[in-house]
């Protein structure tokens, strides 16, 4: 979903506002608060490599053929070392494959904004055949008032990040929570305040408005009080078609709060509804088919373009 793009530490902010990667009115996808322990591993753990050759989870992602992963653009500078698939523990199980290459998505001209924020990932291998089985096929968000589930290892505490335990209380298992399409005028410029809470996104040092709702959509958790948070960028929005899942978006950003207020996560200021905007995958399904057969897997291109929905 939203946020800054790498773990909250205090290093880490300064950072981000030096880089201009803290907006007013929102920041960058995280962790889930409010959430529940996921019972399938349907995301994706793509990792950064620490100094000792290990992995730290950074991004979530969707499998959706043996060898490729999507993702939320912003993640790709720090998702170059492993994807983690088929678990529910980022640290441990499944099966962790090196990444290849990140290929994000081109747009013309400066990148003003967070739409298009849709990037592949190919892996070094494809995953064991084990593992085929959390390959989610492509599909389509639905109409106002659909209900899609995200599952991320992102912040599980937003109360007071300048509390070392609260910003650091991204969790081993993956957390899942439930969030409602609304219409995009609530992600629209606006107040945070009832009874919509929508907060455009607004570059700091340009107060250009970064929201782009041709391929971002809005959405507000079903229960009061949760959200993605730090880390659940990327991370897939999933809608159930009878038992089948399909990926539906990636968390891009919170639009809702400004940053590191209590309850950045969670609750707008003003104590409107929080709201979330993901990337709407299926802008993007040409663009992936085609880039997956350019990069050598004629098979993969195939797989996605024959399980996407209609």
């Amino acid at each position: 979903m939203r946020r800054i793009y790498a773990r909250v530490a205090s290093a880490t902010l300064a950072f981000a506002f030096m880089m201009g990667l803290v907006v007013t009115g929102t920041s960058t996808a995280s962790a889930v608060v409010g959430g529940q322990d996921a019972t399938t591993p349907w995301t994706v753990s793509l990792q950064s490599v620490r100094p000792d050759g290990t992995g730290r989870h950074e991004c979530g992602g969707a499998l959706i053929a043996p060898r490729w992963v999507i993702t939320a653009k912003h993640c790709e500078p720090y998702i170059h070392g492993f994807a983690r698939v088929g678990s529910l523990q980022w640290a441990s199980g499944g099966d962790l494959v090196p990444v290849a290459s990140v290929i994000v998505y081109p747009v013309a001209g400066p990148h003003m904004s967070f739409g298009n924020d849709m990037a592949l990932v190919k892996l070094s291998r494809p995953v064991k055949p084990q593992y085929w089985r959390y390959i989610l096929p492509l599909g389509v968000q639905g109409g106002v008032g659909t209900v899609s589930t995200m599952a991320g290892w992102g912040l599980t505490c937003d109360t007071d990040l300048n509390d070392p335990a609260c910003a650091s209380s991204f969790p081993a298992n993956l957390q899942q929570l439930s969030l409602q399409l609304v219409p995009s005028n609530d992600c629209a410029p606006g107040v945070c305040t009832p009874p919509h809470g929508g907060c455009t996104l607004i570059s700091p040092d340009t107060g250009m408005d970064l929201n782009d709702p041709a391929t971002m959509n809005c959405y507000t958790p079903v229960k009061a009080g949760t959200g993605p948070c730090f880390d659940d960028s990327g991370s897939p929005f999933l809608r159930w078609v009878g038992s089948q899942p399909f990926v539906v978006g990636l968390d891009n950003a919170e639009m809702s709060t400004t940053v590191l207020v209590p309850h950045v996560c969670s609750v707008a200021p003003g104590g409107g509804p929080y709201h979330e905007a993901d990337t709407i995958v299926a802008k993007f399904v040409t663009w992936i088919v085609h880039t997956i057969l350019v990069n050598g897997d004629a098979d993969g291109s195939q797989y996605v373009q024959q399980h996407a929905a209609a």
